[in-house]
């Protein structure tokens, strides 16, 4: 278990917004190695990661697995659970050692309790610790409350366009 900047691991009120089925939960936050894809962790991840946009497919075992050996995939856990997560990449390009973050997400049921603020906070802090220059991700319009922790974060807007583009298969 990684302790966030050496305090104890945060909590969140379980069991939706009526405070008279709340409890506290601890939340344990480490990095996954490829030795720890068990069956359920990869049951989670997925779960997780198809929560990001309804036209997520299916994650393949062999890309999580890549994920863990070439990026950092932090998880939050309740008790054996990942609740939440989120990859920094780090790239070596031109203008200096920057990361990337994708899948960035909490369980629907565990949102507005400060977790994905936590996910970023640890992340800039690894990203600090690895000695990027700077960060990116992207993120939907639509995704309003996403888009303000973002912000929230110190994340700054840009104005450069993003182009997807299919690859054709080998010919």
């Amino acid at each position: 278990m990684l302790m966030l900047d050496g305090h104890n691991p945060p909590t969140y009120a379980a069991g939706g917004n009526d405070s008279n089925h709340r409890e506290e939960r601890m939340i344990e936050r480490e990095t996954l190695a490829p030795s720890q894809l068990t069956d359920a962790v990869v049951h989670d991840i997925r779960a997780l990661y198809t929560q990001l946009s309804k036209s997520e497919k299916l994650v393949p075992i062999e890309y999580i697995r890549n994920t863990c050996e070439h990026s950092m995939l932090l998880v939050g856990k309740d008790g054996p659970r990942i609740i939440c997560m989120a990859t920094l990449t780090r790239r070596h390009i031109l203008s200096g050692h920057v990361g990337y973050i994708d899948g960035l997400v909490v369980d629907a049921d565990c949102r507005r309790h400060g977790l994905a603020r936590e996910l970023m906070d640890r992340i800039l802090s690894m990203a600090s610790n690895e000695g990027l220059v700077r960060v990116q991700l992207t993120s939907k319009p639509e995704r309003e409350a996403a888009n303000a922790l973002y912000t929230a974060c110190g994340g700054e807007k840009t104005a450069t366009n993003k182009y997807r583009f299919a690859v054709p298969k080998n010919l």
